[in-house]
Parts: structure tokens; C-alpha cells; sequence
């Protein structure tokens, strides 16, 4: 998908002012390039992340220049949830690059549903290495087939092209782990039919034992 991005002279503080016109500052960098700033139009950057996602491989075309980039990172305003800021990483076609994939749980848990169990999500993302035309918008993770208690997922389950896509984890370790519910405290029972002791029973008890104390 391509973005239209423009070289950014203005620089600090002052990028505030690209932000009131709804552009947004960032930087496009590599090896090959070094680090350029720009801006973007927010909203076309925007609709091209939520229609790609996170690892979508985009084609910025700088003033009749076109480079293949990863949207890397952005600055997000705390309060508004706004991006302030983007890097983006400029990607040799030909070479592979590592990069984070997010997990999307589908399904549901039999051992969930009937509340013998709790869903553990050990891994939210997984670093992979592998060209990016073969980079995956996500992974998923069918947790329907997790029936019982210790029951899991591994690497090698998550139905990836290893032949393509290359994760830094050992092939045996768990993305996802059915464990034991919590049992609740069993509540206290108390015995409706038993008497209840007579306090001025009790007060004239412990009284006359002091009192015998006392004539002793």
C-alpha cells in the first residue's frame, strides 16, 4: 500500500504545528539512507495501518521516491491515545528482517467454557525472522482443541511455514497453557440448630469462679 510522505524542515517543539493540520512528524531510516524526517497525513497513515496491521509492508513514495518500510514504532500521546510521532524502517526486499508478530487468540476453550480451567497466555507476540514479502499480518492461536487441565500449544502447533518464516524460539515451548481454576473458599457452615449460649449464663459463670478465687 502506498503513503504519500513529504520531507519535514520543521524540527523540536515546533512539530506541533504539523500536528494541528492533522500531519504527523516521523522519521523514515536504514542502513542504505540513514535518517530522513518527514511527515505524514495522519489519517492516511491510519487507515493504511488498520487495513494492514501491525507488520504491513508499506510503500512510501518521498517526493518521487519510493521506499519498502515497516511502520517500527510510534509515539502515542498518553491521554488522547493519539500517535505524536512514526519511525519507520526502511527494509531491503531481498533480506530478511526480524520482527514482532502479534498472537490472536480464536476459539474457545472446552476446559474454559465448563470452568475446569484458566486460559495462560505465556507469549502475546513472537520475533521472527524471514523476508518481507513473506512477513505474516498475525499469527493464530485455535485454543479449541485445549480440552483439560495442562493441556497447551506449542511453537511448532501454531501452523507457521518454517521453511519461510523463522521463529527465535525453541520449537517445544508453550504459547498457551491450560491451568487449574481457582477453587473458592469453601464457606463456613454454621449449625442453624445449635443453641446459642445464654451470655448472663456465661458472666455468672466466670463471676462465681472469681469469686472462689477470692475466698481461697
Amino acid at each position: 500500500m502506498e503513503l504519500i510522505a513529504n520531507k519535514r524542515d520543521i524540527k523540536g517543539k515546533k512539530v506541533k504545528v504539523l500536528r494541528t493540520q492533522g500531519r504527523l512528524p516521523g522519521v523514515v531510516f536504514g542502513k542504505k539512507i540513514g535518517s530522513i524526517p518527514i511527515w505524514v497525513e495522519k489519517n492516511d497513515l491510519l487507515e493504511i495501518h488498520l487495513a494492514s496491521g501491525e507488520t504491513g509492508l508499506i510503500s512510501l513514495n518521498l517526493e518521487g521516491q519510493t521506499y519498502a518500510v515497516l511502520a517500527q514504532s510510534f509515539q502515542i500521546d498518553p491521554s488522547s491515545r493519539q500517535p505524536l510521532h512514526v519511525d519507520f524502517l526502511n527494509v531491503d526486499l531481498n533480506k530478511r528482517v526480524k520482527i514482532e508478530i502479534p498472537l490472536e487468540i480464536v476459539g474457545e476453550s472446552p476446559a474454559v467454557s465448563l470452568g475446569s480451567g484458566l486460559l495462560l497466555v505465556l507469549h502475546d507476540h513472537l520475533e521472527v525472522e524471514c523476508l518481507p514479502k513473506d512477513i505474516p499480518s498475525q499469527i493464530e492461536v485455535d485454543v479449541s482443541r485445549l480440552e483439560k487441565v495442562d493441556d497447551g500449544i506449542t511453537i511448532s502447533q501454531l501452523g507457521i511455514d518454517h521453511s519461510l518464516v523463522k521463529v527465535d524460539l525453541d520449537q517445544n515451548d508453550l504459547v498457551v497453557k491450560i491451568e487449574p481454576a481457582l477453587m473458592a473458599e469453601e464457606p463456613v457452615l454454621v449449625d442453624q440448630a445449635a443453641p446459642v449460649e445464654d451470655t448472663e449464663s456465661k458472666l455468672k459463670e466466670v463471676v462465681g469462679k472469681e469469686e472462689d478465687k477470692n475466698e481461697e
